[in-house]
């Protein structure tokens, strides 16, 4: 024979619990005692056909209807609901509508501003004027007002360009 017996083979009167389970057990004998007297005080099907005067039958046949349309009831409460078309208040519609008219207007405003707007001129510059310099008459009657022929056998001056020859007030 088997020496170690598990809990369950141990006698009923002989089985240890703590003294948390014990509450708990108490706590749940408690709530069933409770629901067996809340049972015990509803009618019965046969108090209802006395009442009503009629076979214990009937009235089960329509405690049964019964049920069945609130079960009914439930899964329709319960289902989810149908599309059901919305409807938009017109103000919203209106103003959703002005607003977009705005913002298309902002934006063709904006885009003919960026197309018209004046675009940065460059100051102008003066052209440029290359001189070459030849070899001119040496005599100083030839030379240009302003000028000094250069001496004979030295490099010739550097040419001046025509605005900065004649002076500020040609400008």
């Amino acid at each position: 024979m088997n020496q170690y017996h598990t809990q369950e083979e141990e006698p009923l009167h002989s089985q240890r619990m703590t003294n948390d389970e014990a509450q708990a057990l108490i706590q749940l004998w408690a709530e069933r005692q409770r629901e067996r007297d809340q049972q015990a005080a509803l009618p019965s099907v046969q108090d209802i056909a006395d009442v009503l005067q009629v076979p214990a039958q009937e009235a089960a046949l329509l405690l049964q209807e019964l049920r069945a349309r609130r079960a009914t009831m439930e899964q329709q409460v319960k289902a989810p609901p149908m599309h059901r078309q919305r409807t938009i208040h017109p103000l919203v519609v209106a103003a959703a509508i002005t607003g977009a008219l705005l913002l298309f207007l902002f934006a063709v405003m904006f885009a003919m501003l960026v197309t018209v707007a004046p675009t940065p001129v460059a100051p102008r510059t003066a052209p440029s004027i290359t001189v070459i310099d030849t070899p001119g008459p040496t005599t100083p009657s030839a030379a240009p007002e302003g000028m000094t022929p250069p001496a004979a056998g030295s490099e010739p001056a550097p040419a001046m360009a025509p605005s900065a020859a004649s002076g500020p007030a040609g400008r």
